[in-house]
């Protein structure tokens, strides 16, 4: 289960709190249109890298990209926890 965030934040939250890889604006600008196979879509993330990008990158740049998938699947399922009992729930893990 996801706190429910929009797709701004997800890369937001991502770039305070990666330091290994910094979300480059390829990453910003991935296209999340369902209409296209995700191998065109992997064909426009991978146009959007840099020609000096490795293997890492690519696989790093792959998984982001599911993991957000995963997450906007399940937000739309509705299995997310409310901000509210989220913020519950840091208050008492913070309080032990």
């Amino acid at each position: 289960m996801y706190l429910p965030l929009k797709r701004k934040h997800l890369f937001q939250l991502h770039a305070e709190t990666s330091q290994q890889f910094p979300v480059t604006p390829c990453c910003q600008n991935m296209p999340f249109d369902q209409k296209l196979s995700v191998k065109e879509q992997v064909k426009e993330m991978l146009d959007g890298l840099p020609d000096t990008a490795t293997y890492e990158d690519i696989q790093y740049h792959l998984f982001v990209r599911q993991k957000i998938e995963r997450g906007l699947e399940e937000l739309a399922e509705g299995k997310f926890v409310p901000e509210e009992e989220m913020e519950k729930l840091f208050d008492q893990w913070l309080s032990e």
